[in-house]
């Protein structure tokens, strides 16, 4: 029984001895050591190549050359990083890179690309699933307002681009059009727009629009900013307007030929009720993929066309 007793605290001690002391400078340490069994490179060409095998051949090498040109991989892997710090302990970290330095993690590793190709569109097609079960569809014909001078060059693309959508969505046979459209030289303030830009990107909600926005007379509103922000289209938490905001257009990207009317149809999409898709080709391409506004970029006036899947959705209106 003694040596019972002698034996177990033994082991309890070399359990302890052989704990990690779970401290910044080690997390890090043994964060490095994962980043370096799973190398981010490696593992998003691995995704890129898999991926790019789910669509149109003709469509492959598009794909294959945005991740290419577009991923800042260093980017990412710092932000794996600090997130593997940040919520892990040393201890964890270390078996976590113990792991996939093995043989059987390196195997694990090779199958990430087969695996998360086949998961992505299934995850994105719950997800538009659950965005338009959230009611956001509109249930009457909007107004639209336009607030910005009315010597702003971008108000012949912003009608342009309704236009557009009311041409597309006759051509599908839905009902559905965007109605009159106004203009008015009231402002609504770079910081606000520049604010909410950033809790539509990062997806932490915000409250509802101020009196100054809800008093304005359309039911969409297209702010034609001078402000240099990630354009945008929110809609209030009651449900009765839609914000669309557009940066400046003497900023990148929108300085480059075709690109606003690109990104102010693409935003007048959003107020629609239609989520991002990953076809680089497409309007509606967006975040989690790496399509960016410049990819509208043509000498040649021209909307891009929105996808079949998208025009599924706006015929369910």
């Amino acid at each position: 029984m003694k040596r019972a007793v002698v034996l177990l605290i033994a082991i309890l001690m070399c359990q302890t001895a052989n704990a990690i002391e779970d401290t910044p400078a080690n997390r890090a340490k043994e964060a490095d050591r994962y980043v370096e069994a799973m190398p981010t490179q490696e593992l998003l060409q691995d995704v890129t190549d898999h991926v790019a095998l789910t669509l149109p051949p003709e469509k492959r090498e598009a794909f294959r050359q945005l991740m290419t040109t577009h991923l800042d991989v260093g980017a990412v892997t710092k932000v794996i990083r600090d997130a593997l710090v940040k919520h892990f302990t040393a201890d964890e970290l270390s078996a976590l890179a113990d792991f996939y330095g093995s043989p059987v993690g390196k195997s694990a590793m090779k199958k990430f690309g087969a695996y998360m190709a086949e998961l992505m569109p299934a995850i994105q097609a719950e997800v538009q699933q659950a965005l338009g079960a959230q009611g956001s569809a509109w249930t009457k014909v909007p107004t639209i307002v336009v607030v910005t001078p009315e010597d702003d060059p971008r108000l012949p693309a912003t009608h342009e681009a309704i236009e557009f959508w009311n041409r597309t969505l006759a051509e599908l046979g839905t009902p559905f059009r965007f109605g009159p459209v106004t203009q008015t030289t009231d402002t609504i303030p770079v910081d606000y727009l520049t604010t909410l830009s950033a809790q539509v990107l990062n997806r932490t909600g915000f409250p509802d629009f101020p009196d100054s926005i809800q008093q304005l007379p359309g039911d969409l509103i297209v702010a034609l900013s001078e402000g240099d922000f990630i354009s945008f289209a929110a809609r209030s938490p009651a449900g009765a307007k839609v914000l669309v905001g557009i940066k400046s257009d003497r900023r990148y990207p929108l300085t480059l030929p075709n690109v606003t009317r690109n990104v102010i149809a693409h935003e007048l999409g959003h107020a629609i009720g239609l989520s991002h898709n990953a076809d680089p080709t497409m309007l509606m391409c967006g975040r989690p993929a790496p399509c960016r506004p410049d990819a509208f970029q043509s000498y040649t006036k021209r909307f891009f066309p929105d996808s079949p899947g998208f025009s599924g959705k706006i015929l369910d209106r």
